[in-house]
């Protein structure tokens, strides 16, 4: 037997006889026997004919068959489903889109499927019945897949001090909180800054069909410490002490660690026969260690104030004189010299910064006071962070510069005429302390540039 498929586009009208083969307006099939005699026509929509010869070969009438079919069509939801490839398919066919109807289907049960799509779960593979000459539809709906994220921090300090988290940029949230509805897949979790902290570190996480990721995020804190001497040797062998923040006493020249970066409260001891200095305000700076003295004073008939004085250690440049005895009510000036090739970085009255002044009178005095100086480090105001070299002036440093370094400048007011001769790019940023971290202190560069 042979077959052959052709696409007929005519229209007519035929008789049953064996003289005319039938056409329709549809695509047909065509099917022939050894003899090349056409036996068999089968149509698209259902219709299907036969024919027969006799001993001559003649052609007999055509037996006509008409076979019973329906169509089916089918929604998809939701929109989202469909967006992101939902399809539908029937009996293993081609697959089809949303709203789309397969016709020319026998009447009887039929296998629908459904296209499977990452992130959403596909309704089950259903059977459906077609009527003769009717038209199904079948409603199928996608479930989305989705997850949860629930977020520990961890310390507990951190969490009062602020520490919070969010996923893909949305609100911020505290520790504990749930973030329900999450579509399957990657999502980033960002940690907030908070002042003191190192803040745990961004990270992407995958959320699992119908599960609660919970992942744990980790701030560290930034600590220094301090470092008190009290004076004189006398006082503190009769029993002078140091505490702060009102923790442990601690005596003369010991060290406390792990305070955390900002302001703390030094307190000492009242002890018989001495008067107790006022209390002080100190700095931690991370991973520095802060010292201070604590000046006690014999007591007197005649009321006397000891006022002491505390340089960088003794590094950078020195406070004269080094201690004054006041006379309640009375009045004495102090001169902050600093050393060749440095600068004053900060003067600070019992832990209140004064500025960088280069003297500082105390009048009425009525108690003992701690006077502080500080001073900026020898090296120019302006380092190439790349290479890691500091200048004097910002010309020198831009001639040095290769394509794309950065210079910083530390507190510093920068007057010059700067050349910008050459073909490269140079990033200058302010706001630097002495050691070149990064301070609020402002930073003026009064420059002219030309090229």
């Amino acid at each position: 037997m042979r077959k052959i498929c052709c696409a007929l586009a005519l229209i007519g009208i035929f008789l049953l006889s064996d003289a005319f083969t039938p056409v329709f307006a549809a695509s047909a099939q065509y099917f022939y026997d050894d003899l090349n005699r056409l036996w068999r026509v089968e149509y698209d929509n259902g219709t299907v004919f036969e024919y027969t010869y006799d001993e001559a070969g003649n052609r007999g009438p055509a037996r006509v068959y008409v076979q019973q079919i329906g169509s089916l069509g089918v929604t998809l939801g939701p929109a989202g489903a469909i967006s992101a490839g939902a399809q539908w398919r029937v009996d293993s066919g081609v697959w089809r889109d949303s709203g789309t109807t397969a016709t020319g289907l026998v009447a009887g049960p039929h296998m629908v499927e459904f296209k499977a799509v990452p992130g959403w779960t596909a309704p089950r593979s259903q059977t459906v019945t077609i009527n003769v000459g009717g038209t199904g539809t079948l409603p199928a709906i996608y479930v989305e897949q989705l997850g949860a994220i629930s977020v520990t921090i961890d310390p507990a300090d951190a969490i009062s001090a602020g520490a919070q988290w969010r996923v893909d940029g949305g609100v911020w949230r505290d520790s504990g909180a749930t973030v329900t509805d999450l579509p399957v897949g990657e999502h980033m979790i960002q940690f907030k800054g908070i002042m003191g902290w190192f803040r745990a570190e961004d990270r992407t996480l995958t959320v699992a069909n119908g599960e609660t990721a919970t992942p744990v995020g980790l701030y560290v804190q930034q600590t220094g410490s301090l470092i008190v001497t009290i004076n004189p040797p006398g006082a503190a062998s009769g029993g002078a002490q140091w505490q702060v923040d009102g923790g442990t006493w601690q005596n003369s020249g010991e060290t406390v660690s792990g305070l955390s970066a900002g302001r703390h409260t030094v307190t000492f001891k009242a002890i018989a026969g001495w008067t107790k200095p006022a209390n002080q305000n100190v700095a931690i700076a991370y991973a520095r260690t802060t010292s201070t003295i604590g000046s006690y004073g014999v007591e007197q008939a005649d009321a006397a104030y000891t006022i002491r004085t505390s340089g960088a250690g003794g590094y950078g440049g020195a406070i004269s004189p080094t201690s004054a005895v006041v006379i309640k009510g009375g009045s004495h000036t102090f001169t902050i010299q600093p050393d060749t090739g440095f600068s004053i970085f900060d003067v600070s009255v019992d832990g209140f910064s004064q500025g960088a002044v280069s003297s500082y009178t105390f009048v009425n005095v009525t108690a003992n006071h701690v006077l502080t100086a500080s001073f900026n480090y020898p090296a120019g105001p302006v380092k190439n962070a790349e290479s890691g070299t500091t200048y004097s002036r910002l010309q020198d440093a831009y001639n040095a510069a290769s394509d794309g370094d950065t210079l910083l400048v530390r507190n510093a007011v920068l007057a010059e005429n700067l050349v910008a001769y050459r073909n490269i790019y140079v990033t200058v940023r302010g706001g630097f302390d002495a050691g070149f971290n990064s301070n609020p202190n402002k930073t003026t560069i009064i420059a002219n540039m030309r090229g």
